[in-house]
Parts: C-alpha cells; structure tokens; sequence
C-alpha cells in the first residue's frame, strides 16, 4: 500500500516539503492543503517582489527563539541543508539564484512570481496534489496515520507535515486557529508576538516627517542598556519609523510589549559618518558660509525637513532667526541631538504588518534530525510554525526551505544527503 504524506500549509517550507518527500520516495503520494486560493501567495510579498530567496551567511547566529537564544534545532537543520544546497535545490527545477550584497540571495529573473511559477510546475511534474481553499478544522490520531478533518471534506494520511505558517500577515496565513489542534494534540506552543515590523513612536516626530528617508544608525535601548544597534536606511512614518535596521530590532519589542513592558527609546544616530566633534566644527563653517535664516541651514547635512525639525527639538527658536546669531553652546547642542535623537517606543505595528512570526511550537518536542514530534510519530512540522525566526535578510526563507526539505524527506522514509 502507497504510504500517503498529508502537508498542511502551501507555503515556501510546504512546498519545499512535498517536492523532498516525492524526491526521496516517487512512490508515496503527497498532497498539500491550503486555505488561500493559490499555494505561495507570500512569496509573493517578499523582497518587494523580487523575492529575496535566502542568505548565503545563514547561520545559527542569525536566529532566534521566543526568548532570544540560537535554538540548537537550527543549527542541525543547517547542517542537513545549507543554504548552499538550497541554491542546488532551486537549480534542480530551473531556478537560477544570484548573490547581491551582505549575501543576499534573489532569482535571476528578479521577480517573485517566476520563483512561485517554477515551484508549482514541479509540484505538478511530480504529480503532489494541491486542494486549495481548505481549512484544517481539526486532526484526528487515528491507530495508523491521522484523519484531516477540513470545511470540504476528510483526508486520511500515513504521515503528517505541519508547514502552516504564522499568524504574521492574517491576510496570507494558513495557521489561525492551529494552536488549538496542537495543543490538543500535546503539543505545546511558546508566546508569540511579530517580528520584521515597523516600529510605533511616542513622538509627534515622525508623522511631521512621513515619508523622509536617511541612512541612519539606530539603537534599542532598555533601562539605559543597548540591546542592539544596526545600520541602513529608515524611513519615517505616520506612526513611526520603518526600513531594515528597524525590522532588525523590532522582535526585542515585539517580545518586550508582549509581557510586562518595560519603557524603550531608540536613539538615532542620524550623521554615523561623523564624530560629534566633527560636526560642530561643520556647523560652526556653516554659520559663516551660509547666509539667511535657521530655515536652511542643515541643508548641507541633512534632509530640508528633517534639519528644520532637529532646530525645532533643540529650541533653537523661530526658524526665521538669523543663522549668525547662533551661538557655540546652540551649535554644540544641535550637533549632540543629531547623534542621539531619543524617541520613546510605544510597541510595533502589529500582526497585520509583521514579515514573521516569532514562537510558536516548541522546539524541543521535536527531534532535530527529522523535524518528528518526539511524542507523535508520523507528525512532522517545518518553517515558521515552529519556535524559530531569523533576521532580515532571507534567512527566514532559507529556514523554510531547509526545514521543509528535512521534514519532507524523512516523512518519506528518506535520509538527507
């Protein structure tokens, strides 16, 4: 009798699971199950549509679990499938990758959709059945295999690979409503918030200047402590502030308002390639250099509306006064504040506009070297599903490639390479 391989979630690690499962086992019949209307809808959504495929450097440090640490169940699903076979992996059905910066991994063809197009023709090459707009409504243990209770109708099936997602971007997710068919299951679940979200102020500041970009540094600091510090272009916002440095720190506020909160600033370093000490002495050039009032007198250093609000933080008074009239000690100030502009933290912007999430199903019920829930046989679960989320970058693609290559192929009986 065909051994029959169930995958709930058509998602990247879903996807990735099917094609390893018929990969190492042709004979064994997979079908995937999929709430939206179309398998690897957020695929689509990623790297603004070129798809940012995976990282090169994707290792260990570069993920987290729900309390922060490197989970070692990363690093043994690395180990199986690198980064470096998942290139291989994609070239196997026609999709050719190309490194950009900070090891970035995209298609040739820059484009979202030709990575979906390629995956489902494989999928289909490979004869894997694909029910979408199926709502698992429970799983049942049965004495052989599990039954698949959905809105249309009842699956039975040898083998179970859970790839269902996260609850970040309810609009694309396959996982509301899992937790309590997990849980019945015995199988726990950690605290969940979003992670590779924007960021809400407490500060009139950003909404005064909404759409203004600057390459800035920007540090998370917590009881006058740096949880983290990272560089590259933010973007300032009705609410607050976005861009991949901010993606960058927003699980340590995700986590933090999460529980019991504890106050948070970010303070930007808005002129990283100068020294305070560099800028006063610029700003001392420009009092004489530039004639006129306060209105543009950081043109020369910063966006026109950004410089104007720095004045205007510093109270440096009516922007209609003379630059001459500026004295040292104002310059000194304005130089300071544009080094460490603090702007308190008032949470993320919420599931809706999260990338990932961070939780989920615990690491430990499950064995690192199959993705088998130890007290579950037969039932496997890969990708953002479980306690494990990366940093900006591709890496959480590369974690759901890997995770699902090694949950697919061991459901079907296979040994990765």
């Amino acid at each position: 009798m065909k051994q029959t391989i169930c995958i709930i979630g058509g998602g990247a690690s879903g996807m990735a699971a099917a094609i390893a499962a018929k990969s190492a086992n042709p004979v064994c019949q997979v079908f995937i199950l999929e709430k939206q209307a179309r398998v690897g809808k957020k695929i689509l959504a990623t790297g603004n549509g070129r798809c940012n495929i995976g990282n090169k450097g994707a290792s260990v440090d570069h993920y987290y679990d729900h309390v922060g640490r490197n989970p070692q169940l990363v690093q043994t699903v690395l180990q199986a499938y690198s980064a470096a076979s998942n290139v291989d992996f994609f070239a196997s059905f026609g999709l050719m990758v190309r490194e950009e910066e900070q090891g970035k991994q995209y298609p040739f063809s820059n484009q979202a959709a030709s990575v979906l197009d390629l995956l489902r023709l494989k999928l289909a090459s490979l004869q894997v059945m694909i029910q979408t707009d199926t709502t698992v409504v429970d799983i049942i243990l049965q004495e052989k295999g599990f039954l698949v209770r959905t809105n249309r109708e009842n699956y039975r099936c040898d083998k179970l690979i859970l790839a269902c997602g996260g609850v970040a971007s309810p609009q694309l997710s396959n996982s509301l409503g899992i937790r309590k068919i997990t849980d019945r299951l015995g199988l726990p679940s950690t605290k969940t918030f979003p992670a590779l979200v924007q960021l809400k102020l407490d500060s009139s500041l950003p909404k005064a200047l909404k759409g203004q970009k600057i390459e800035a540094v920007v540090g998370l600091w917590q009881n006058d402590q740096l949880l983290r510090q990272e560089k590259g272009e933010v973007l300032f916002t009705e609410y607050g502030i976005s861009g991949p440095p901010v993606f960058q720190l927003s699980h340590l506020v995700g986590r933090n308002f999460a529980g019991n909160s504890i106050p948070q600033q970010v303070i930007l370093d808005l002129l990283p390639m100068y020294q305070e000490q560099d800028i006063f002495l610029l700003l001392q050039k420009a009092r004489q250099s530039i004639a006129g009032n306060l209105e543009n007198f950081l043109l020369g250093l910063l966006p026109k509306r950004l410089g104007q609000q720095l004045l205007k933080i510093c109270e440096m008074g009516y922007l209609s006064r003379l630059i001459v009239d500026l004295s040292d000690q104002e310059l000194q100030r304005i130089a300071e504040k544009s080094k460490r502009l603090a702007l308190p933290v008032s949470g993320t912007t919420g599931w809706q506009n999260a990338q990932v999430m961070a939780g989920g199903l615990k690491n430990d019920s499950f064995c690192p070297q199959t993705l088998e829930a130890k007290r579950l046989p037969g039932f496997f679960a890969c990708g953002e599903i479980l306690d494990v989320y990366g940093d900006c970058g591709g890496y959480n693609l590369t974690w759901a490639w890997s995770s699902g290559r090694l949950a697919g192929t061991c459901a079907a009986g296979g040994k990765y390479a």
